[in-house]
């Protein structure tokens, strides 16, 4: 996917992009298609360089090929960013 990260105020923000999935079914390829995502987020310092990410995001996507309803679904993501650039 190609997201856009925007700060609304540091350590808050919003994410917003699209993707391209694909679904496999047994041993073939059962779905595919795209969707777009949406996030809010929260940015906890872990050191002079690195935070931790916490992200309430929401995603669309056809997840079967034979109906043309799109599901949304919900998740928390929690990651750990580096940061190499010299400061």
């Amino acid at each position: 996917g190609i997201n856009g990260k925007y700060y609304l105020s540091q350590p808050w923000f919003v994410r917003a992009g699209t993707m391209l999935y694909l679904g496999l079914g047994g041993d073939d390829l059962s779905t595919g298609g795209f969707g777009g995502n949406m996030a809010l987020g929260y940015d906890l310092p872990a050191g002079k360089r690195n935070n931790l990410e916490f992200t309430l995001r929401a995603d669309i996507a056809q997840l079967r090929s034979n109906t043309d309803k799109l599901t949304p679904i919900a998740g928390l993501r929690l990651a750990y960013n580096f940061n190499f650039r010299a400061r």
